[in-house]
């Protein structure tokens, strides 16, 4: 892919972002590597559902999912999302899409960008597991990455989160850009010192 004259690669095996030939650090890297999420929480099954609830969810957005074919442990949050987009009128636009910052030197993967009735756009961060700061911080991330790309601003961060029981919980976050671009710097200044 180009973004204003740079190549930019994603490397889904190893998870590595690349602008130009050289790596970059991701949204999500930053914020572990500032010390702002803490991983040692993480369990493996966590971070597989967490990876099979995005997928399905991007398969159901793109008219593609098998509902038979889901695995029974996350139907229940799949369920979550359904009705999150119908209680709320939410159409997603944008889902699982790479952004790219050459000038800033990061990336990541938005989980989902799109409109609520009345024509609010809204980057959603959805979560199976409980919504923290560090999340509005990651999304300004996102956000930070999709305006230098598009020149848009998004009018809401949300964090949206699904539950087993098929309910959902949502959290907006305010734009903390100024502190997203702090921890970028600080996740920088620690891998080249």
């Amino acid at each position: 892919m180009n973004v204003d004259g740079h190549d930019c690669y994603y490397d889904d095996a190893g998870h590595i972002y690349m602008i130009d030939g050289l790596e970059v650090i991701s949204v999500t890297q930053a914020l572990v590597e500032a010390s702002i999420i803490d991983t040692k929480w993480y369990t493996e099954w966590a971070r597989h559902r967490g990876s099979r609830v995005h997928k399905a969810i991007e398969l159901l957005v793109k008219g593609t999912l098998d509902t038979d074919s889901l695995d029974p442990r996350i139907r229940g949050y799949v369920d979550a999302y359904e009705r999150f987009v119908d209680e709320t009128g939410f159409v997603c636009l944008e889902v699982e899409r790479k952004i790219w910052s050459p000038h800033s030197r990061f990336a990541g993967t938005l989980d989902q960008w799109g409109v609520f009735r009345g024509g609010h756009t809204a980057l959603v961060d959805t979560k199976t597991g409980a919504l923290q700061p560090a999340t509005g911080l990651q999304l300004s991330g996102y956000e930070d990455g999709r305006n230098q790309e598009t020149g848009e601003h998004t009018d809401r961060l949300l964090g949206l989160q699904l539950k087993v029981d098929g309910k959902y919980s949502i959290k907006t976050y305010k734009n903390q850009k100024q502190d997203w671009r702090a921890a970028l710097r600080v996740a920088w200044w620690k891998r080249v010192n």
